[in-house]
Order: structure tokens, then sequence, then C-alpha cells
């Protein structure tokens, strides 16, 4: 196998494991790009921010969390992100 392939590999491993995160925390976002507000459940909240960092370039802001262990958070999004856009 090339390293190319490896690579190809590797990136279509990590797209199956966060899509479907990154899919929750904007199920009810009209824009994926736009800033968006999710609650996640704390011990996940490393997977998640993973998400938002491998689609939008911007890392997930904790805005509190619950006595039930879930994370009320915000991403800038890709459109408002470190890049700008």
């Amino acid at each position: 196998m090339s390293r190319e392939e490896k690579w190809v590999n590797e990136l279509n491993a990590e797209n199956a494991r966060l899509k479907p995160l990154f899919d929750k925390m904007t199920e009810t976002s009209s824009d994926w790009k736009s800033r968006f507000t999710a609650v996640i459940p704390e011990d996940k909240f490393s997977d998640y921010n993973d998400a938002a960092v491998f689609y939008t370039a911007s890392p997930l802001v904790k805005l509190y969390t619950d006595k039930n262990g879930m994370v009320a958070c915000k991403c800038d999004g890709y459109r408002n992100g470190p890049a700008g856009g």
C-alpha cells in the first residue's frame, strides 16, 4: 500500500468516526458552516471537539455542565472560525 493510499484510508476512517458526532451537533442548524450550539455528554467532549475541529477548524467552547453530565457548548463554525470567512 502506498503512503497516499494509507493516508486516504486513515482520513476516511476519521471521517467515518467523526461525521455522526458532527451531524448530531448540527442537526438543528440550518447551515453547518455557521456558528452552532449543542448539548453533548461530558465524557464524550473530546470526541465531539475533534469532530468540530475536523469539519470547521473551530474548537468547542464549554458554556456549562449540568448535574447530569451534559455540556452545553458553542462552536464558532467554519465561516466565523479562526481562518475567518
